[in-house]
């Protein structure tokens, strides 16, 4: 089976390999657009949307068991991290900007956390110490 790579501005098309029906391909279509431009939906409204008919309880109950289908869960997916890579270079750069002009030591300092932490450079937190008096017990657990 050839994988399935899906751009987040291509509309998704029904194929044989996807097993998805019309419907519930315009249903991801609907969801992800819905989402990109802010305006999140119920699945009642999503539904319609994506062309389920037969009154909004029916378009309801269609959309929740179409999102119920793992196939439909996978591609659904895919979609949203498309979208979350395409948006990661924004949101970098604007971690980048407020750990070093932000007005708030604080912000500066969580900003740049943020920023080493992406970047693998995490806080080593493999050890437990524990002080009680004059007593002090260090575990590690690395």
């Amino acid at each position: 089976m050839k994988p399935i790579i899906l751009s987040p501005t291509t509309p998704i098309e029904n194929s044989g390999d996807r097993n998805l029906t019309e419907n519930e391909a315009r249903l991801v279509q609907v969801i992800i657009d819905g989402e990109r431009s802010g305006d999140s939906l119920s699945l009642t409204e999503a539904g319609l949307r994506a062309g389920y008919t037969g009154g909004r309880e029916s378009a309801r109950v269609s959309a929740t068991r179409a999102i119920q289908r793992p196939e439909v869960q996978r591609i659904l997916r895919q979609r949203v991290e498309a979208e979350i890579l395409i948006a990661a270079p924004a949101a970098f750069k604007a971690l980048a900007d407020l750990s070093a002009n932000a007005k708030s030591e604080y912000v500066r300092s969580q900003a740049a956390a943020a920023v080493l932490d992406r970047a693998g450079f995490v806080k080593d937190d493999q050890r437990i110490s524990i002080s009680a008096g004059e007593l002090n017990v260090n575990i590690d657990l690395g």
